[in-house]
C-alpha cells in the first residue's frame, strides 16, 4: 500500500501539460512552393520527417516523465512493508514513561520502572537514523521532558536514564491526548507514541476516553505501541491513610495518630507491624494487626509525645514488601505549649447546664476540676457586658456564643485580632441578630465566611431534624470521618439551624456526584479565587453539611486569621450534637487548626501546591526547600517568600515525592519549616487490566507484552513500515533530465 505524505503536492501533475502543449505550439509548419525539381526529393522528405517526428514524440515522453517524477518525488509516497534498511521512512515518535509509584514493584532483583527505562533504551535503538522522538513522563499530570521531538538520541537516552519515580497516582489519559495533539502538528509518515507501564487498571480509569483516543490516533494513522513491562503482583499492604486524631498537638501530652492499613493483595496477611517513628529516630509506638483480609482496611492508634515548641515529622512505616513505596506515609505538625481560650457567652441561662457556654467548656477542657490547672487548656467564660474589658491578644481562640451585637470599637479590635492571627468560632442562637451580623460582620468587614439567613426547622418538634452528611468528607478538619473506625458524625440531630448562605459569584463551588439525601449528602468543596475585595481576605470553605446539601459549617482565612461559623448552637437547644461522642474531637480539630496556623497545610497530597504564611519580616527573604531523602534527590527546589493576597507567603509547587520537605529561609536559623505530601492511596490497588480490556486495546493500537525485556526489540522490528520513495524517484527524475540533454542534443545535429 502506498501512501503520499504531501498529497496536495500530485496536483503539481498538472504540470506534465506544459511540454505537450509547448510541443504543440512549436509544430513545424510548411509553406508549399511550386518547383519543379521537388519530385526528385520527395521520398527522401517523407523519411526524414518520419524520423523527426519520432525524436521528438520520444524527448516529450521524457520531459512529461521528469515532470511526473518531481512531483511524486516531491509528495514524498511510502510504501508500507516490514522491510528496513536506507529507505526506510524517518519517523517522529513520542516516548511515554509511567513514573506513578506503582512502577516501584519490586521482583527481587529489579523495579518495574528499572525495566521500563530499558524497554524505552529499546525503542530509541529501534527507531531510523534521522528520526526524531519526544519524551514525556506520565503520572497524574503530564511532564513533557523533552517537549518537541529531537534527532539527539543521546539526550534522550541522558534524560531516560535520569527519570525518577515519582509519589503520584496514574492517569494514561492525558499524556496520550497531549502526545497526539503534539504529531498532529508534525509532518511525517510515520508517526508513532509508545507508552510504557505496568498496566496497572487504575490508570486506565478513564477508559470510554482512551478508547476514543486510539481509534482517532488509528484514523490519524498514528501508530501507538503499549509496552507493558512487569508481572501481576498477588501481595501488597499499604498505608491508606496516616492522619493526627487528636486535634490539639500540645507539648508534654501524647498525640495520637491514626494509621490505615489496607490488604490490596489477593491473599490475607497475618501479624502485620505498624511503627511509628519522630524524625527519622527509632519508633516510639508499634502497633500488630493480626489478620487483614485482601481487600480489607484497618485502623490502628498509634501515640508520641513532643518536648518543644517546634516542626516535627512523623512517619508511619510497615514491613517491607515487593511495593515499599506505600509502605511509608508521613506527615508535619507543629507543637504548641498551651492554647489560651475565651468563650464569650451570650445567654448563660438561669443555671449552669442551661448555658450555651456548658458543654463546650468541658469539651475543650475534658479533666476532672483537680487537674484543670495543669491542663495546657486555659479557659476563660465571660458575659457580653465583660467584652469591653478584655485584650483579644491575650487570647489563641474566641468563641462566641449567641452573642447579639458588638460596640463599633469591639469589631475593630476583632478586626486587628485576627488579621494578627487569632482565631475566631462562631455559634449562634436566638438571641443572634441576623441583620446585625450580616450588615457588619459579613458585607462591610467580611470577616463572616457566609451570610446568615433564615432559621431552618424548630427547635421545638424534635420529631424533625437534620443530620450531618454521613460520608464524602473532603474538609481536612473532617476527613478522618471517612474511615468508619473514627466515629459517626451523622448521629447527632439538629432540629433548628440558621441557612448558611455563600456568595455563589465569587466561589467555585464543586459537589460530588452523591445525591443529597437522607442518608446521603453531597459534599461541597470552596476552591479560593482572586475575586475578593480585600486581598488579606480568603474564599470561604465548606466544612461540613447536612444530609440536605445545606452548608453546617463553614470557614475562611482572614488576615493570618481564621473564622468558623457553625450554623446552630454550642448547647442541645436547637441539637444534641454536644451529647455525641464526635463533639469533643470536632471540636479540639478546629481549636487545634487555629491555634497552630494552618497545621492541615503542612501536610498536603502529592503534586498539590504547598502555600505558608509567614512574619513580614520574612518578605523578600529567598527559600531553599529540600525533597524527602528517600527520593535520592538531591536537587534542592527554590522560591522566595512573596506577598500573596496581601500577605508574605511561602508558596512551593515542586512536590512530586512523597515524605518530608525541609524548608530553610535564608539568614534564619530559627524559623525554619518544614512540609509533607502523602501519595495518593488508589495507586498502591496494583490489578493490572483485565484481558478482555487488553483485547481492546490490541484492536486500535499494538499491544507488546515486554515480560522479557530482550524480546522487545524484536517486536517492535516486526512492526516497523514505510519505505519512502522519494529519494529513488528524485534520482530516476535527474537520470532522465540527463537522458532528454542528451538525446536533444544528438537530434540537434545536422544529419
Amino acid at each position: 500500500m502506498i501512501s503520499f505524505l504531501n498529497p496536495i503536492m500530485l496536483f503539481g501533475a498538472a504540470a506534465v501539460t506544459i511540454p505537450i502543449i509547448i510541443h504543440l505550439l512549436n509544430r513545424r509548419k510548411y509553406q508549399r512552393v511550386t518547383w519543379a525539381a521537388m519530385r526528385f526529393l520527395k521520398v527522401s522528405v517523407e523519411q526524414n520527417q518520419r524520423r523527426i517526428r519520432l525524436e521528438d514524440i520520444l524527448l516529450l515522453i521524457l520531459r512529461c516523465l521528469v515532470i511526473l517524477l518531481v512531483v511524486l518525488a516531491m509528495a514524498r509516497p511510502a510504501l508500507k512493508s516490514n522491510m528496513s534498511g536506507v529507505l526506510s521512512a524517518k519517523s517522529v515518535s513520542v516516548i511515554i514513561l509511567d513514573n506513578s509509584y506503582s512502577m516501584a514493584l519490586e521482583d527481587g532483583v529489579n523495579t518495574v520502572f528499572f525495566k521500563a527505562k530499558k524497554a524505552c533504551e529499546d525503542i530509541i535503538t529501534s527507531l531510523q537514523p534521522g528520526s526524531s522522538c519526544a519524551f514525556y513522563l506520565c503520572s497524574d499530570t503530564t511532564r513533557a521532558v523533552i517537549a518537541e521531538p529531537t534527532q539527539d538520541f543521546n539526550l534522550l537516552r541522558k534524560e531516560i536514564k535520569e527519570a525518577k519515580i515519582s509519589g503520584r497516582s496514574t492517569d494514561i489519559f492525558p499524556s496520550l491526548k497531549q502526545a497526539i495533539e503534539l504529531l498532529r502538528s508534525k509532518a511525517s509518515i510515520r508517526k508513532e507514541i509508545f507508552l510504557v507501564t505496568d498496566g496497572q487498571a487504575f490508570g486506565w480509569r478513564n477508559w470510554e476516553n482512551i478508547r476514543q483516543l486510539l481509534q482517532t490516533a488509528k484514523r490519524e494513522n498514528i501508530q501507538i505501541f503499549i509496552i507493558f513491562v512487569g508481572e501481576n503482583e498477588e501481595r501488597n499492604l499499604g498505608i491508606s491513610r496516616f492522619s493526627i486524631a487528636t486535634g490539639v498537638c500540645p507539648i508534654n501530652h501524647p498525640v495520637r495518630f491514626e494509621v490505615q492499613v489496607t490488604n490490596y493483595g489477593l491473599h490475607e496477611e497475618n501479624d502485620v507491624k505498624v511503627n511509628l517513628s519522630v524524625d527519622n529516630n527509632p519508633p516510639v509506638d508499634t502497633a500488630v494487626i493480626d489478620t487483614i483480609k485482601p481487600g480489607e482496611s484497618k485502623t490502628v492508634s498509634l501515640f508520641a509525645k513532643f518536648y518543644k515548641d517546634d516542626f516535627y515529622g512523623v512517619t508511619a512505616k510497615l514491613s517491607g514488601d515487593r511495593l515499599p513505596a506505600d509502605d511509608t506515609q508521613s506527615l508535619v505538625l507543629k507543637t504548641i505549649k498551651e492554647a489560651r481560650i475565651l468563650i464569650i457567652d451570650g445567654n448563660p441561662g438561669s443555671e449552669p447546664r442551661l448555658s450555651q457556654s456548658f458543654y463546650l467548656k468541658h469539651a475543650i477542657v475534658p479533666v476532672p476540676p483537680s487537674e484543670v490547672d495543669n491542663y495546657f487548656m486555659k479557659l476563660t467564660i465571660i458575659e457580653p457586658r465583660e467584652i469591653n474589658n478584655v485584650r483579644f491578644d491575650d487570647f489563641d481562640v474566641v468563641f462566641l456564643l449567641d452573642v447579639p451585637e458588638f460596640s463599633p470599637q469591639i469589631l475593630s479590635a476583632f478586626d486587628f485580632y485576627l488579621k494578627r492571627g487569632g482565631g475566631l468560632v462562631i455559634f449562634p442562637g436566638r438571641q443572634t441578630r441576623q441583620d446585625y451580623y450580616n450588615l457588619e460582620l459579613f458585607e462591610k468587614r467580611k470577616i463572616l465566611p457566609a451570610k446568615i439567613g433564615k432559621m431552618i426547622g424548630n427547635p421545638d418538634n424534635t420529631e424533625q431534624f437534620l443530620r450531618f452528611q454521613e460520608r464524602n468528607y473532603v474538609h481536612p478538619l473532617v476527613e478522618i470521618w471517612n474511615d468508619p473506625a473514627s466515629g459517626n458524625l451523622a448521629s447527632a440531630r439538629f432540629f433548628a439551624a440558621y441557612e448558611l448562605i455563600i456568595p455563589t459569584n465569587s466561589v467555585s463551588m464543586v459537589l460530588s456526584n452523591i445525591p443529597a439525601t437522607d442518608s446521603s449528602a453531597k459534599s461541597v468543596n470552596l476552591r479560593r479565587t482572586n475575586s475578593s475585595d480585600d486581598n488579606n481576605i480568603s474564599e470561604p470553605r465548606v466544612i461540613l453539611n447536612y444530609n440536605n446539601g445545606m452548608p453546617a459549617v463553614v470557614e475562611k482565612e482572614f488576615g493570618f486569621g481564621r473564622v468558623v461559623l457553625f450554623s446552630s448552637t454550642a448547647n442541645t437547644e436547637w441539637n444534641d450534637f454536644p451529647v455525641r461522642p464526635s463533639y469533643l474531637p470536632l471540636i479540639h480539630r478546629i481549636i487545634g487548626a487555629l491555634l497552630t496556623g494552618r497545621n492541615e497545610n503542612l501536610t498536603i497530597k502529592v503534586g498539590d501546591i504547598f502555600v505558608y504564611k509567614v512574619e513580614n519580616d520574612l518578605l523578600g527573604k529567598d527559600v531553599v526547600i529540600a525533597p524527602p531523602v528517600s527520593t535520592t534527590n538531591s536537587i534542592r527546589g527554590l522560591t522566595r517568600v512573596d506577598l500573596i493576597n496581601g500577605l508574605p507567603t511561602i508558596r512551593y509547587d515542586e512536590t512530586d515525592y512523597s515524605g518530608i520537605y525541609n524548608v530553610m529561609i535564608s539568614g534564619e536559623t530559627t524559623k525554619n519549616i518544614r512540609f509533607a505530601a502523602q501519595f495518593d492511596p488508589s495507586e498502591s490497588d496494583i490489578v493490572h487490566l483485565s484481558k478482555e480490556k487488553v483485547n481492546l486495546i490490541s484492536e486500535d493500537a499494538k499491544v507488546v507484552e515486554n515480560r522479557d525485556i530482550s524480546s522487545l526489540r524484536q517486536e517492535l522490528e516486526k512492526n516497523k513500515y514505510g519505505i519512502e520513495l522519494w529519494l529513488p524517484l528524485a534520482l530516476l527524475a535527474l537520470v532522465m533530465a540527463m537522458v532528454e540533454a542528451g538525446l536533444a542534443q544528438y537530434f540537434s545535429k545536422t544529419k
